[in-house]
């Protein structure tokens, strides 16, 4: 059966993209462990006007009903844990952040240029434990990184709003 090419554009259109969120689901208010990117893996993040901006805008976000939790930012990546209300959406959130962070790299560097992989990753976490290992792994980078001995010496982490529980 050959089906015709036009029918079959039309009838992909009526699919989303992607699934639909794993938070829609399961969970009223998930928390999500997130990582995203350099541009080729461009080391332009870890330093003071990179971490400023963060915070900034995760502060600001926290009176919205945001809470950005533990963050370790990686010369090439960044690592973070964050939590919303019920109608958070990760992904436009995200873009924000991504576009106050290219300002501080643009303002600091000079020049515009590309900053970003595309997208990022996220992961819903569904227990404390999780929680816990996930932090233990990403606060260790610096380490395993080469950058400092102790995960307590990189100066490019921390914690904006105290998330105890998945």
């Amino acid at each position: 059966m050959i089906i015709p090419l036009v029918g079959y554009i039309a009838a992909m259109m009526d699919y989303p993209k992607a699934p639909p969120r794993l938070s829609r689901l399961l969970i009223d208010r998930p928390l999500f462990f997130v990582t995203f990117g350099t541009h080729q893996r461009r080391a332009c993040l870890a330093n003071p006007d990179v971490f400023g901006a963060f915070q900034i805008y995760a502060q600001s976000a926290a009176h919205k009903g945001i809470a950005t939790g533990r963050f370790v930012i990686m010369p090439d990546h960044i690592h973070f844990f964050v939590r919303g209300q019920p109608d958070f959406v990760l992904g436009n959130w995200i873009g924000r952040m991504k576009q106050t962070i290219t300002q501080a790299v643009w303002r600091r560097d000079g020049c515009q240029s590309t900053i970003w992989q595309r997208g990022f990753f996220d992961h819903v976490l569904r227990s404390d434990e999780s929680y816990s290992a996930k932090w233990q792994y990403v606060r260790c980078n610096p380490v395993r990184a080469g950058l400092v001995q102790a995960p307590e010496e990189w100066p490019y982490q921390g914690e904006v709003t105290i998330i105890d529980r998945a």
